[in-house]
C-alpha cells in the first residue's frame, strides 16, 4: 500500500536537519552549489526520518538510481540515528 504524506514542517527539527545534511552531501557528491540540489532529493531524506518516528512503522524504503541522493538520504538518516530502520533498494538490474 502506498501513503501520500506532506512534505515535513520546517517546525521539525529532525526532518529538516536531515534534508540539510541530505543537501550537503548532494553538494558535496556533485559539485553543486547547495542551493542548486533538487530539493526533492533532500526532502526524502527528511520524509523517511518523519515517517519512521511518527508513524511507528519499523521500516521505511527510499527508492532511488539517483546515486548521489542515496547517499546524502543514507548520511542523513544514519546522522540522525535511524539507519536501522531505512533499507536501500535499488531498482532491478541497476547496481
Amino acid at each position: 500500500m502506498a501513503e501520500i504524506i506532506d512534505a515535513p514542517s520546517p517546525a521539525d527539527g529532525d526532518a529538516v536537519a536531515a534534508s540539510d545534511i541530505a543537501t550537503r552531501t548532494i553538494a558535496n557528491e556533485t559539485g553543486k552549489p547547495e542551493h542548486e540540489v533538487e530539493k526533492a532529493d533532500a526532502i526524502l531524506a527528511g520524509l523517511a526520518i518523519q515517517y519512521v518516528r511518527d508513524c511507528s512503522t519499523e521500516r521505511v524504503v527510499v527508492l532511488t538510481d539517483d546515486k548521489p541522493a542515496r547517499k546524502g538520504i543514507e548520511n542523513a538518516i544514519t546522522a540522525q540515528g535511524y539507519l536501522n530502520s531505512a533499507r536501500e533498494s535499488r531498482p532491478s538490474g541497476r547496481a
